[in-house]
């Protein structure tokens, strides 16, 4: 076989070592999340993304996780209960205002 060959194909499993991947998180306008993907870092995207790390993409959580100021937040849900007390109730008719 020729030497060429050789070369050929080291320099190309050279530029195949070359190319870096990055994580990326979509986030829209409120800056709710909704998609991530491992692409290219030379590729091109018309979405609003953030970089993100190989452990934040494992625990992405789209319901809490937010894009706030260009950085990932976990977004604490408001706590709710369930339980009113009479003054609380806007349809009390036994409470005179």
């Amino acid at each position: 076989m020729s030497n060429e060959f050789f070369k050929a194909l080291e320099e190309s499993l050279q530029q195949a070592i070359e190319l870096t991947y990055e994580f990326r998180l979509y986030y829209k306008e409120d800056g709710s999340t909704y998609d991530k993907s491992n692409v290219l870092e030379t590729q091109s995207d018309d979405r609003e993304y953030i970089v993100i790390t190989s452990d934040q993409y494992d625990g992405i959580n789209y319901t809490r996780h937010f894009v706030v100021d260009g950085e990932l937040q976990w977004i604490k849900p408001k706590e709710q209960h369930w339980y009113l007390t009479q003054s609380e109730l806007a349809t009390n008719p036994y409470i005179k205002e």
